[in-house]
């Protein structure tokens, strides 16, 4: 059974060089590297910009492994037994865990639920005067 792509992704091409430019081209857009921020994926090795992903870069700590459209529909990637496969057989991207605290986008310390001991103390301190929100 296949993954489809999602609605907003173009289908896949192949291509790797603007023809007019000779500029390395990445991502669904086919656009170089201006800069933004981007992303690797792991099964085909090309280069993603978050914004055409529609991944908000408050996001940009908390990859783990990232696997492209493309590659998550099997159009792309390298053909190799891992850990992070669903039934299908599709790849898919990890996440790290996001620190319990609202307004932090880091990923959790090592067997906590927070990234420091200060933000597991804020969160702790938002929760008895009841402003936590979930």
């Amino acid at each position: 059974m296949s993954v489809e792509l999602p609605d907003w992704c173009p289908k896949y091409n192949p291509l790797k060089h603007d023809p007019v430019t000779g500029q390395e081209v990445y991502c669904i857009c086919k656009k170089g590297d201006e800069g933004d921020l981007m992303v690797g994926c792991d099964g085909c090795d090309d280069w993603f910009h978050f914004t055409c992903l529609r991944i908000p870069e408050k996001y940009r700590q908390l990859v783990s492994s990232f696997y492209c459209p493309y590659c998550q529909a099997g159009i792309t990637g390298k053909a190799r037994e891992t850990a992070d496969r669903d039934v299908e057989g599709a790849r898919k991207s990890l996440w790290k865990h996001k620190c319990r605290l609202q307004q932090c986008y880091l990923p959790c310390a090592e067997n906590s639920k927070y990234c420091t001991e200060e933000h597991g103390v804020e969160y702790m301190r938002l929760v008895v005067q009841g402003t936590h929100q979930s």
